[in-house]
């Protein structure tokens, strides 16, 4: 089996400088090993408008060997507001009392240690689907 990084892909298909209206959506299932997926899509390069993946803090660590929390703050490296509700989060991440949206490094270490981690400790059955947008300016 031939392994092909996304970012590989999206060179030979649209070239190294993509206009910003081709890369609409990545949607990442890689069983807990999207951070390595996310890497390898080379967002630097590729920036999609929205991205959705599954948060699943429990095959992060097992599969992935990766931080939750890195995985998190990874994204939000690139300029994306993520939150729990696709809504919430169109055309920059706009503000909503009914979601959670995450902005800044901070609000992203809060929910997770008040969320995701209390949860977790619950069910290592946890997960959600996480929504993000690029956010305007970044």
């Amino acid at each position: 089996i031939e392994l092909v990084r996304p970012g590989d892909i999206l060179s030979k298909t649209i070239g190294a400088s993509p206009n910003e209206e081709e890369l609409w959506l990545l949607k990442v299932d890689a069983e807990g090993y999207e951070l390595h997926a996310l890497k390898g899509a080379d967002l630097a390069t590729f920036p999609f408008r929205y991205l959705t993946f599954e948060f699943f803090p429990e095959l992060l660590v097992k599969a992935g060997k990766t931080d939750p929390l890195d995985l998190l703050l990874y994204i939000y490296s690139f300029g994306y507001a993520c939150g729990t509700d696709p809504a919430s989060v169109q055309e920059g991440g706009s503000n909503s009392t009914s979601a959670t949206i995450l902005h800044v490094a901070s609000d992203i270490e809060e929910w997770y240690n008040r969320t995701a981690v209390p949860a977790h400790q619950k069910s290592s059955a946890y997960h959600i689907n996480m929504f993000c947008t690029k956010k305007k300016n970044a």
